[in-house]
């Protein structure tokens, strides 16, 4: 039984011993961030979000690093990590997990969207759960190894590629570097795929994505085969992000990839989020918002977080435990903004379904550094609405008047992030 608990354990005594001067300080929000000056470019506004104190512990190795560096796998269940080793535990609280969503992996459902031209309506398609080259295989469960010297953070809304079906992380957690399996919640994000993808388009779609070599792609994609995730792809759209930590439904989590998709005009056979990724038209829309907006925000002293605005209204925040942390996940994070940036531009060119609702809207009203404040104070200072602890972190949801919010943090109560969206 001590071996059992060993992997939760350690995650835990990691975030107790490391955070508590951080979580003195959250408990004050009011007085433990300053926003900074809005930084803009198009329709997409940037809050930084400032910590009075330094906050510069590097604890964590995020998901993309250890993807890249070799030091994490994340694999199907039935598949085998490398240097094979005894599986952890997949409990929580002494009990065993129960995937997410719509139950076990054999049951018919129905799904919204599927592969359809761009601008055509959504349909409803019958999908049946399988099994794919492993009969062990679990679409809301992967394992994840980290072999590095750090704990591994997971953050909600993560999509990573490849293996029988693209996923997104479920939970938030923390992963000690134990060098064992280590079951995790996930939902699929690619409801048309129930096997490999073909090592071609495997290996372009790891090309276009990474902006690899061939001889890479094609290692990447062999990877892949074998029931492993070789890399991220970047977060969620929003809207799909709120229904992974609200809902906690397989179908939500479908029915709003396909929206996102549709809305970009983003054609996939699969239906396949990571496709917005991938997009060579897509990518060309944001590669302005992330050339201009990467080092202007990154670069700035103490940042923990960003709060962001689309069309002048207050959309989200992501604020993290430190700035190297922050830095690390910044890159995908942007591009995640940008992706509902585009979304939004997009979806108002699209043709309206009633010509006498087509007016021209007036210009949005910039959102200011006090509505920026306000948002953040709200969403952390929000009533609670349900505590729960999972694999070592304490999860808190809270809602308030127009916004939600959810924070993960240690045993002691220091938060690694905390997440804040508005309707």
């Amino acid at each position: 039984m001590r071996r059992l608990v060993l992997p939760a354990l350690v995650g835990s005594l990691f975030i107790a011993a490391c955070g508590q001067a951080f979580a003195q300080a959250q408990r004050s929000p009011d007085s433990s961030y300053v926003v900074g000056e809005p930084i803009r470019h198009k329709n997409l506004t940037i809050f930084p979000v400032l910590s009075k104190l330094e906050q510069n512990a590097d604890r964590y190795i995020t998901l993309d690093e250890g993807l890249r560096a070799g030091t994490v796998q994340v694999i199907e269940v039935g598949e085998t990590p490398s240097e094979d080793s005894q599986a952890a535990p997949a409990t929580q609280q002494g009990r065993a997990i129960q995937p997410p969503g719509n139950g076990p992996a054999h049951q018919s459902v129905i799904v919204q969207g599927g592969p359809r031209q761009a601008n055509a309506p959504a349909h409803r398609t019958q999908v049946n759960f399988r099994p794919s080259q492993n009969a062990g295989n679990r679409v809301n469960q992967l394992m994840v190894v980290n072999k590095s010297a750090k704990p591994l953070y997971l953050m909600p809304g993560e999509v990573i590629v490849g293996g029988s079906q693209d996923r997104t992380i479920g939970n938030e957690m923390t992963i000690a570097p134990t060098g064992k399996p280590v079951p995790i919640d996930v939902f699929c994000v690619e409801h048309g795929r129930w096997h490999a993808r073909d090592n071609a388009e495997s290996a372009s779609l790891y090309v276009t994505l990474e902006a690899t070599d061939s001889l890479k792609a094609k290692e990447l994609a062999d990877k892949a085969q074998q029931g492993y995730f070789a890399r991220t792809a970047g977060p969620l759209s929003k809207a799909a992000r709120v229904a992974v930590q609200s809902e906690k439904s397989q179908q939500a989590v479908w029915d709003n990839v396909a929206k996102n998709n549709e809305a970009l005009r983003v054609e996939s056979e699969s239906g396949t989020f990571t496709r917005s990724y991938a997009d060579k038209r897509v990518q060309s829309e944001l590669e302005p918002y992330v050339a201009e907006l990467t080092a202007k925000v990154s670069g700035q002293n103490r940042i923990v977080g960003a709060i962001v605005a689309i069309n002048g209204k207050i959309e989200s925040m992501d604020v993290f435990e430190s700035t190297p942390l922050f830095r690390k996940l910044w890159p995908k994070l942007l591009k995640s903004y940008a992706l509902d940036s585009v979304s939004t531009v997009a979806d108002a060119k699209a043709p309206a379904k009633d010509s006498k609702a087509a007016k021209t809207s007036p210009p949005a009203k910039e959102s200011t550094v006090a509505d920026a404040s306000a948002f953040l104070n709200k969403v952390l200072q929000g009533t609670v609405r349900d505590k729960q602890t999972k694999a070592g972190l304490v999860i808190t949801h809270r809602e308030t008047d127009g916004a939600k919010s959810y924070s993960a943090g240690g045993m002691g109560g220091a938060p690694i992030h905390a997440a804040g969206f508005a309707p």
